[in-house]
C-alpha cells in the first residue's frame, strides 16, 4: 500500500493486550458529538457480529483502546458500550453501536496562547506561601 492509499477497513486496538478488530467500512458508520463521544454504527451479517462481540466481552473498563480509520493514524479511545439491536425475528443483518469516548489531548505551548480569558476572579492567598491574606 503506498502512503496516499486509505484502507478500507476500520482498526479498534486493545492497548495493552494487542487485539485487534478488523472492521469493513462498508458495514461502518462513525458519529462523532461535539462532547467528544463517537458512536460507531455496525451493521453486518451474524458471522462479523459475532467478532465483535467477541471482542467486547469481559472488556476492562480501564483499558485504553486505539482506533484507526483506514490506517490514517491511531487515535486513543476509551471503551463505553456496546448497544445491541437484535430482535426476536432473526434479520439478515444485526445492527450493533460501539460506544467510545475520545482522550483529552493536553494543550500544546501555542495553543495556550490563544485561550480567552473567561474569569476575572483573583484569590486573596498566594500559592507560594499558601496563606490566606486576612484583611485588617
Amino acid at each position: 500500500m503506498t502512503e496516499s492509499e486509505i484502507s478500507s477497513y476500520l482498526t479498534i486496538k486493545k492497548d495493552f493486550s494487542g487485539e485487534t478488530l478488523k472492521l469493513e467500512e462498508n458495514d461502518v458508520k462513525v458519529q462523532t458529538r461535539s462532547d467528544d463521544m463517537m458512536i460507531i454504527h455496525y451493521k453486518a451479517p451474524m458471522y462479523k457480529t459475532i467478532e465483535l462481540e467477541m471482542f467486547f466481552e469481559d472488556f476492562n473498563q480501564t483499558e485504553l483502546l486505539t482506533f484507526n480509520i483506514g490506517d490514517t493514524g491511531e487515535i486513543d479511545v476509551r471503551y463505553r458500550g456496546l448497544i445491541d439491536a437484535k430482535d426476536s425475528l432473526l434479520p439478515k443483518y444485526y445492527d450493533h453501536k460501539i460506544l467510545l469516548l475520545q482522550e483529552s489531548r493536553c494543550r500544546k505551548r501555542g495553543d495556550l496562547k490563544n485561550i480567552k480569558k473567561t474569569s476575572t476572579f483573583i484569590p486573596n492567598y498566594t500559592l507560594s506561601k499558601g496563606k490566606r491574606k486576612h484583611p485588617n
